[in-house]
């Protein structure tokens, strides 16, 4: 018969190394980069429209914005100190303090 392609080895070498928790890690892993796919995706979509005087698609309207990202910063910050804390819990606003 024909040789495998690469999805059969891969799904042959989650089986082999955990079974369904390796591969539902492995699908979680595909759909974050799937997410942030869809964020460049959309940028792109609104840099051409605004580079030609169109109007942007629906869908790319939604890019989260500069609060998102400082609030996301934030996160992460609180994320360190915990971990830095042996996980204390750190609310937002204090991770600078």
């Amino acid at each position: 018969g024909d040789p495998p392609d690469d999805r059969h080895r891969l799904g042959a070498d989650v089986q082999q190394q955990g079974g369904d928790d390796v591969f539902k890690e492995l699908i979680d892993l595909l759909r974050d980069l799937e997410g942030f796919a869809q964020i460049y995706a959309d940028a792109a979509d609104l840099i051409v429209a605004h580079r030609s005087g169109q109007t942007p698609p629906d869908g790319a309207l939604a890019l989260p914005g500069i609060a998102a990202g400082v609030e996301g910063v934030r996160f992460i910050e609180a994320a360190v100190r915990s971990a830095a804390a042996d996980g204390a819990w750190i609310a937002l606003g204090q991770e600078t303090a």
